[in-house]
């Protein structure tokens, strides 16, 4: 809230000291005025010119932001579309959108359930099988490499041995 200001009394201007021929003397240059016209209350709350001013134009730039931040500078709500037509631009929505189509969703659902791969049954006992085949090999392989025979055969024989 702006608060009352209270009128400056000027002091009334002492007069003029007599000089010695008995006339006035001249009285001192006038000071500069100043703008008292800004400071000099307008209403009966003592807002003074100035600060109206102030307001007018703290409301004026308020005016022009709020213009300029809602006015539509981009031309799009005057764009002519025609069913057809090539845009010769980008328009992007305001907001996305998303639709979940039961149709489509059930095609998709159908479409998979006729593609699926064939399903088999988990054997457990290939590892142990696996397991014991490997067993067997190391074993033969050992023995081939423990026998007194030249290397040449070794390598053959090892050759042989190996699981394919």
């Amino acid at each position: 809230m702006i608060g009352p200001l209270r009128p400056q009394a000027n002091p009334p201007a002492p007069p003029p000291a007599p000089t010695g021929n008995g006339k006035a003397a001249a009285p001192p240059p006038a000071a500069p005025r100043r703008r008292e016209w800004l400071r000099r209350p307008v209403n009966t709350d003592g807002n003074t010119v100035g600060q109206l001013l102030r307001l007018l134009l703290f409301g004026l730039a308020l005016l022009l932001a709020l213009g300029a931040a809602i006015a539509p500078w981009d031309g799009l709500r005057s764009a002519e579309l025609e069913e057809g037509r090539v845009a010769d631009r980008t328009i992007y929505a305001p907001q996305a959108l998303t639709y979940v189509s039961e149709v489509s969703t059930q095609q998709k659902k159908t479409e998979a359930a006729n593609n699926a791969g064939t399903v088999s049954a988990r054997d457990t006992a290939i590892a142990g099988r696996q397991r014991a085949q490997l067993d067997a090999a190391l074993n033969r392989l050992g023995e081939i490499r423990a026998a007194p025979s030249p290397p040449d055969e070794k390598i053959k024989a090892a050759q042989e041995a190996a699981p394919a």
